[in-house]
């Protein structure tokens, strides 16, 4: 991590995994609202194994940027998050994601 970018072997990679994956946060928080009439908080993260702990993952946790996180960070982090929606909002958006995949995969290839 470097400001806020991912960097890969030091390198920058070819598709920034932080733009995609605030792509991909923005397209879920759209379905959502327009499956379930609600506004429902949706945080990205994105999993690098073998990513190191830098003094940066306190600045990019507090910041709207998506969390860049090792796999075992990832769980630590979500324990650690407040709850930001309702049991029954967790619900309905579980049924509309359920649905969604449901639908997808019913999908002709």
């Amino acid at each position: 991590m470097q400001g806020d970018s991912v960097l890969v072997a030091g390198f920058k990679p070819g598709r920034d995994p932080v733009q995609q994956v605030q792509s991909n946060a923005r397209w879920l928080a759209q379905l959502l609202s327009q499956r379930t009439g609600k506004d429902l908080p949706v945080r990205g993260a994105h999993s690098v194994s073998g990513l190191a702990r830098g003094k940066d993952v306190a600045v990019w946790r507090a910041s709207a940027l998506p969390w860049v996180l090792s796999p075992r960070a990832l769980r630590k982090f979500l324990q650690h998050e407040p709850h930001r929606i309702s049991s029954e909002d967790l619900e309905v958006a579980r049924d509309c994601l359920s649905h969604y995949v449901r639908a997808w995969e019913g999908r002709e290839p």
